[in-house]
C-alpha cells in the first residue's frame, strides 16, 4: 500500500562503537524522544512521525528477532537507495553483492522520489 502523504528521507553514514542490538535500542529511544508512538496494529507501512532504520553495518549480515542487517527491503525502495547512493554509491550490499548505485539502477520501485537541496 502506498502512502498518500509526502515524507522526507535521509541517509547518514555514522561511526558507532555500539553493537547492533544496542545501536537499534538507542535509535528506538531517539524515535520515542521525537514523538514516535509504536502501535502493533499499524502495520509495516503506516505513516509515522519518524522512522530510523539501520540499512547496513559494513559487510555484516545479521538475522535475529527484531533486527535484520542489511535491511531486508532496502534494495526494493527507491526512497532508500537514492539518498544512500548519494553518500555511498560504491558500497556493496553484502547479500546481493552489488554496489548501491547498481541496486538503484535495477530498482523497479516506481514511486515518485524528488531530491531537495538543503
Amino acid at each position: 500500500m502506498e502512502s498518500v502523504y509526502s515524507f522526507f528521507n535521509r541517509a547518514l553514514a555514522v561511526d558507532s562503537a555500539l553493537p547492533p542490538a544496542a545501536l537499534l535500542s538507542a535509535l528506538l529511544d531517539i524515535e520515542k524522544e521525537m514523538g514516535r508512538k509504536r502501535d502493533a496494529h499499524q502495520g509495516a507501512y503506516a505513516d509515522r512521525t519518524v522512522d530510523i532504520d539501520i540499512l547496513m553495518i559494513e559487510q555484516l549480515i545479521l538475522r535475529v528477532p527484531g533486527l535484520e542487517i542489511p535491511h531486508p527491503r532496502m534494495h526494493l525502495r527507491k526512497f532508500t537507495l537514492l539518498p544512500l547512493a548519494e553518500i555511498a554509491p560504491d558500497l556493496h550490499h553484502p547479500v546481493l553483492s552489488k554496489p548501491i548505485k547498481t541496486l538503484l539502477k535495477e530498482c523497479t520501485d516506481t514511486s515518485d522520489v524528488e531530491r531537495y537541496a538543503v
